[in-house]
């Protein structure tokens, strides 16, 4: 399971913020299906919905937001 203090670590993270760290783990987990490793497959996707549920409770910086 992943934390948020995993999260803060993350190299992804520092350069480019939850969201896209979050899809990282959606893209490891369907590389994971393709290989039919279904229990870390849906690791992954748990991990990145805790990811999200802390971008929404405001615990983690959602990342680069593209200036209008």
């Amino acid at each position: 399971m992943i934390t948020k203090e995993d999260v803060e670590d993350a190299v992804t993270y520092k350069l480019t913020g939850a969201l896209m760290m979050a899809a990282g783990l959606l893209s490891d987990a369907q590389e994971l299906l393709s290989m039919g490793d279904n229990a870390q497959s849906n690791e992954a996707i748990n991990d990145a919905k805790r990811v999200i549920f802390m971008v929404m409770d405001g615990e983690l910086d959602p990342g680069i937001r593209k200036q209008i």
